[in-house]
């Protein structure tokens, strides 16, 4: 292991994605930002259906491929269910 990762380890914090990324602690307002109330968590779905829809168009536009849009869809059916 290289020093890096031994120093970002170091600051890990548990239920946090970003926890073993960084050197340093993240900053109050990151803290601050990353916090969402439960009530946020209902939207999910809805978030979910939208972004399947753009994905939708991004694979008709040419943007995405027919695998990647499938793979989206995909994800996004698992994270909702």
């Amino acid at each position: 292991m290289n020093s890096a990762s031994t120093q970002s380890a170091g600051t890990h914090e548990v239920g946090k994605l970003w926890g073993g990324r960084f050197a340093s602690a993240s900053s109050s307002a990151l803290e601050n930002l990353s916090r969402s109330p439960a009530e946020y968590f209902r939207m999910v779905r809805y978030d979910a259906i939208g972004s399947k829809a753009h994905a939708g168009e991004l694979a008709r536009a040419g943007i995405l491929t027919s695998v990647e849009h499938d793979r989206i869809v995909a994800v996004l059916d698992d994270l909702v269910l």
